[in-house]
């Protein structure tokens, strides 16, 4: 039990002891009225524990209701006993000790002699019940709560454990598709000779290093902007002068933090269907802003139905990248996809702020 637990449980008895003392003050003195009342709070604590840490965990819980029950009739009958172990020595009420008048003495001369319960049972259950049931009762309601709460953290940590290692399976697609796209682009100079190769390597290499070293936390917008910058850059090395390619990203808060490599299948999507390393009127529209908390991307490409991509590969990215939004930021991101007069358009929309 925790110091607060103990603490609440603690000022909850105090008050029950209080309660009690005060209840009985008519008929006690207040040091007689504080004597029944401690009398009921030790009793009233024993059974209220026994149930909430022994009986319902190790009996009820465990499916053995018949000893459960057997316990509690165990509790009852030691209730009992000590309620008739200690009578005699519990202070009276005060009006018990005074002289009778006469009067009130011959009043009850000629009334039949009562005799008292012979059944055990029946002189047993009003104040043993009163004792007992309404402890037993908050006790079980406390520790069902309990139960409760803990099945539900136990499901929300299992819940963040999936996630966790979902998160790590899909990270580590990310990784293969990149080099496929890019170990293809260099292979394409190489073979052609070309003097850019080289540089094209030490872009890799960057890539790689943000990759490997960033991925495995949040980044900031900034790193994912030079990422995005340099995954350009080494796509458009072979384009020549025109590239067909524009990227705006001016004004931006580039200290908001986000899942990193979350942006960079759209643009590498975008390269993939636009034919731009083909058709002389190809482009590709790149618009980074932000809002607040709120990060913005839109991607415009040239787009055509009947176009053949070279890669035939399922889009991993793609698909990915549309789960982890929704593992991320659930009901804090949108992605829709849409096609307008040739264009292919793209909006993400993210809120950072948790």
């Amino acid at each position: 039990m925790k110091v607060r637990e103990i603490l609440i449980h603690t000022l909850v008895w105090m008050a029950f002891l209080a309660i009690i003392t005060f209840w009985q003050w008519d008929i006690f003195s207040l040091q007689d009225s504080l004597i029944h009342a401690s009398k009921m709070a030790v009793i009233s604590i024993a059974v209220f524990y026994s149930n909430y840490y022994l009986l319902l965990p190790r009996l009820f819980a465990k499916g053995k209701t018949f000893y459960y029950v057997l316990s509690i009739g165990a509790i009852l009958i030691g209730v009992y006993l000590i309620f008739e172990l200690t009578k005699e020595w519990m202070p009276r009420p005060e009006f018990m000790n005074r002289p009778k008048p006469d009067e009130f003495k011959e009043s009850f001369k000629n009334l039949p002699r009562m005799e008292p319960p012979k059944n055990m049972w029946t002189r047993m259950l009003p104040q043993t019940a009163a004792q007992t049931i309404p402890m037993l009762f908050f006790s079980s309601l406390l520790w069902f709560a309990n139960e409760n709460r803990q099945r539900k953290q136990k499901e929300v940590s299992l819940m963040n454990e999936n996630l966790i290692s979902e998160m790590r399976f899909l990270k580590s697609q990310i990784n293969p598709h990149f080099l496929f796209n890019a170990l293809n682009n260099i292979y394409s100079l190489a073979f052609r000779k070309s003097d850019h190769t080289p540089e094209m390597i030490m872009k890799l290499s960057e890539m790689l290093r943000h990759v490997v070293y960033d991925s495995s936390n949040s980044v900031s917008l900034s790193k994912e902007v030079s990422y995005i910058e340099n995954y350009i850059d080494f796509q458009t090395l072979k384009l020549g002068d025109d590239k067909g390619v524009s990227f705006n990203h001016e004004g931006i808060n580039d200290r908001l933090i986000l899942e990193p490599m979350l942006l960079i299948p759209f643009i590498e999507n975008s390269f993939k269907h636009s034919n731009i390393e083909e058709a002389d009127d190809a482009f590709i529209e790149i618009n980074l802003r932000t809002e607040n908390s709120t990060i913005r991307l839109e991607v415009k490409n040239s787009f055509s139905e009947t176009t053949q991509t070279k890669d035939h590969t399922p889009g991993i990215g793609m698909q990915n990248v549309r789960q982890r939004l929704n593992l991320v930021y659930p009901n804090r991101s949108e992605l829709t996809q849409k096609v307008e007069n040739g264009v292919f358009i793209v909006n993400v929309e993210i809120d950072t702020n948790a």
